[in-house]
């Protein structure tokens, strides 16, 4: 599989093992209900991959309760890292992890934003990135040196709750990628994703002051999201920098989010440490 780090510069992802469980039992992740991930063998080619699609759709529907779930949702197809998402009763699910091009079934899982500390002046970690000694915690006297032209012609994509593009630290920068989430709003609900977009690019706050933020919403509500969700926004913008002229090694992909725990996410595991 070519590397996906031949033509992201940078990926960010947090997998922490949240310090508040996401369910009542502390030992388990947060799955949702009947929704899975299925990952096919790396090397299937499209008409294969296409081919097993159909044959999960006739199978979902002959299913005696096909009607009370809604079959594949997703697919994700990037280099040989080819899943999809969906939602599927048990008898179907059992068959699909029969199949011969199908190598893992995961159940979809619960991915909320990761915290973050606000401050009310030049924080300090922007100021310690120019700096050559240690910065006292907590000082914003320190001044951030940085090239005028810093992030100009590259671009940012904040995958999170959505960014308020319109903001005037942005300065026309922001734009509007794609919705993961089509039954709510394209905007931020929840100020998670503007707030991370401005550590990136924000004019006064930024580290890349010049560069273009691009807003792929994963995360609805008050923080809310699923692996599938991830997989969905990052699938949009690998394959966004990828055919669209001058974007390879210039962005970045940034994704602030966490899960129970790392080894229970294969999938998202998996294509990003490729």
């Amino acid at each position: 599989m070519p590397s996906i780090r031949q033509f992201v510069a940078f990926l960010t992802f947090v997998l922490p093992a949240l310090s508040s469980p996401l369910s009542k039992n502390a030992d388990k992740p947060d799955s949702v209900r009947n929704k899975y991930i299925v990952r096919v063998a790396p090397g299937t080619v499209e008409t294969e991959f296409e081919s097993h699609l159909s044959w999960v759709a006739t199978v979902h529907k002959r299913s005696l309760v096909h009607q009370r779930s809604t079959g594949v949702e997703k697919k994700f197809n990037i280099g040989d890292f080819k899943a999809y998402s969906g939602e599927f009763d048990a008898e179907t699910i059992a068959k699909i992890k029969k199949d011969g091009h199908v190598v893992a079934v995961e159940p979809d899982q619960v991915v909320k934003v990761t915290a973050l500390t606000r401050q009310s002046a030049a924080p300090w970690g922007v100021a310690s990135l120019s700096s050559k000694t240690a910065l006292r915690d907590g000082s914003s006297t320190s001044p951030y040196v940085y090239n005028s032209k810093a992030g100009q012609g590259t671009f940012a994509y904040v995958l999170d709750s959505g960014v308020t593009t319109a903001h005037a630290q942005f300065q026309g920068r922001g734009i509007k990628g794609y919705n993961a989430w089509p039954t709510y709003a394209f905007e931020d609900e929840f100020g998670h994703g503007t707030h991370v977009a401005g550590i990136i690019g924000a004019a006064k706050y930024g580290v890349a002051k010049k560069s273009t933020v691009v807003d792929v919403k994963i995360v609805r509500g008050l923080g809310y999201s699923t692996v599938a969700h991830c997989l969905d926004g990052y699938n949009w913008a690998v394959n966004n920098i990828t055919n669209t002229p001058g974007r390879i090694a210039k962005s970045v992909i940034n994704m602030s989010v966490g899960v129970f725990l790392a080894s229970s996410v294969p999938s998202l595991s998996l294509l990003i440490s490729d």
